[in-house]
């Protein structure tokens, strides 16, 4: 029979090492500390922004009777407050992360705080990448409320936006080649209100914080992923030895990353993913007066300062 000592060892994340007693893998028993860490001065304006929009979910209704096309401003509703929750969220896991700074950690437990982090880290990307990738579709739906330019938007993105829809093809994503066209479509627009929804999204996307951001989601994502620092495992870069006409490989089991050999750090994954938010954040407001002058002009509502009208 297990004792709680042995349950306990079953259930720790370092279950693998070396004979030279090197971690070689590592499974974290939780991504959250035991306690949050402290609200950083940082986060109070994406903290507003994620509760204000989020708060707007609750007029979709209201938003809907306004509106000449069904459910067009229903699902405007909708995108804002979805976007405004996944702010929300980036902003929680960065609280869990920083809760995993206040203590102090050693060896094992000091790699397992790392890997956690890191997770933690990457949550605060995709949370973030969501919300843009929402703001940019928010932001076609609203050129899509100007009915001259849906011709437009056919020809360029090969769909009208209809509301409500789950196709691939009638959501966008977040990058300037797509933002610029979308802005092109805009300008065609008689309403100067219309004429500017895209701009907001056009400097998010070419701004150097979204490209760092997509560029760490292209490594973490798409291609290979480093394992964490402190892990014996493998760097990227090669293993051979060259030179005079002959090769070498040295046998071993290599050494902890971090060390001489590459890894992604965890702190590095946050920093990225924090800056690319604040920039977020500024798009978002500064689409707000943009999309009430665009629903105002197109339609029988007008976006106050308290969301609803």
């Amino acid at each position: 029979m297990a004792t709680s000592d042995q349950e306990d060892q079953e259930d720790q994340s370092a279950v693998q090492e070396a004979v030279e007693g090197q971690l070689v893998g590592l499974i974290p028993r939780r991504l959250g500390p035991e306690t949050t860490g402290p609200l950083p001065s940082h986060m109070h304006s994406a903290l507003k922004l994620a509760l204000e929009w989020q708060q707007v979910g609750a007029y979709a209704q209201f938003w809907e009777s306004a509106g000449a096309e069904e459910n067009r401003l229903y699902e405007l509703a909708g995108c804002r407050a979805g976007i405004g929750e996944q702010i929300g969220l980036a902003c929680t896991a960065e609280r869990d992360y920083l809760g995993w700074e206040q203590m102090k950690l050693d060896g094992v437990e000091a790699v397992e705080a790392e890997m956690a982090k890191r997770a933690l880290a990457e949550f605060v990307a995709h949370y973030v990448l969501g919300a843009g990738h929402g703001l940019i579709n928010l932001a076609a739906r609203t050129v899509a409320l100007d009915e001259t330019l849906k011709g437009g938007l056919q020809a360029k993105f090969h769909t009208k936006f209809p509301p409500l829809s789950e196709r691939r093809k009638d959501w966008l994503s977040a990058n300037p080649a797509t933002a610029k066209s979308l802005q092109t479509v805009a300008r065609a627009s008689l309403m100067p209100e219309i004429q500017i929804v895209a701009d907001p999204i056009l400097v998010l996307v070419d701004s150097p914080g979204w490209g760092r951001l997509n560029d760490a989601r292209g490594s973490d994502f798409h291609r290979w992923r480093v394992q964490t620092d402190g892990i014996v495992g493998v760097a990227k870069r090669s293993p051979w030895k060259k030179g005079e006409g002959v090769r070498s490989l040295e046998m071993g089991i290599g050494q902890p990353l971090g060390k001489d050999a590459q890894a992604k750090l965890a702190a590095e994954t946050l920093r990225i993913a924090v800056a690319a938010r604040n920039e977020l954040v500024n798009a978002a407001r500064a689409f707000e007066p943009v999309f009430a002058g665009a629903v105002s002009a197109t339609t029988r509502l007008t976006v106050g300062d308290d969301t609803g009208g």
